[in-house]
């Protein structure tokens, strides 16, 4: 009923994930070149905050509770139910890496 609209917002999505990362890295080149390092492997300033705050939101974010059983419920019997949330989940983690790796990076 909605294809359209929802491979439209997919697109969408994609075009904004991949204009943040161009941005960002835009914005840091330099520093990349130049081999300067801004991002630590744990975060000691307390100001602003830790990363247990962040646990939360990465979770919420992939939205499993809510569209694995609706999904589950309307696809085709030929389509292969671990192959596609493997799939999705692999592209979830790059996209969430390239989008904060790069915003990590765009700022001192």
């Amino acid at each position: 009923d909605n294809m359209a609209i929802q491979v439209a917002a997919f697109i969408l999505t994609l075009a904004c994930s991949f204009t943040w990362v161009a941005v960002s890295l835009m914005n840091s080149w330099d520093d990349i070149v130049e081999g300067a390092n801004r991002i630590s492997a744990v975060n000691t300033d307390t100001r602003v905050g830790s990363q247990a705050a962040v646990l939360g939101v990465v979770l919420f974010n992939w939205g499993f509770v809510t569209t694995v059983p609706s999904w589950i419920n309307e696809k085709r019997p030929h389509v292969s139910t671990n192959r596609t949330l493997w799939t999705s989940s692999f592209i979830c983690v790059v996209v969430f890496l390239l989008v904060g790796l790069a915003g990590a990076l765009a700022f001192p």
